[in-house]
């Protein structure tokens, strides 16, 4: 669906389709700007919940998935596929802040 929507924004812009090699580069960075947003947000927890506590890291966590999500369905409207790539990245962090979120301050298991 999503190579699907690329390739009809690009036809759009261009008036042409786009390379398959173009096509395989933007699918393979809107796959991986995931992970690596996971990768940034756990990175953030840490100073976050020194500064927020929990709580109040979780309500900000919240507009990294608010944000981004509204901004994927207005890209359609706008048809634009850079915004979700970008917001892929977003989401990423806010997925990574959660998961490290979760686990801080738990016991672990010996």
């Amino acid at each position: 669906f999503m190579q699907q929507f690329y390739n009809e924004t690009y036809q759009g812009r261009y008036s042409k389709y786009m390379d398959e090699s173009l096509m395989t580069a933007l699918w393979s960075l809107s796959v991986s700007f995931f992970p690596l947003g996971g990768f940034f947000g756990s990175l953030m927890v840490g100073p976050m919940v020194n500064n927020c506590g929990r709580k109040g890291t979780l309500l900000i966590n919240n507009i990294f998935s608010i944000i981004p999500a509204i901004l994927m369905g207005i890209s359609k409207v706008a048809k634009t596929f850079e915004v979700i790539i970008i917001c892929r990245i977003i989401i990423g962090i806010c997925a990574g802040e959660t998961s490290a979120l979760r686990h801080e301050g738990q016991p672990r298991p010996f």
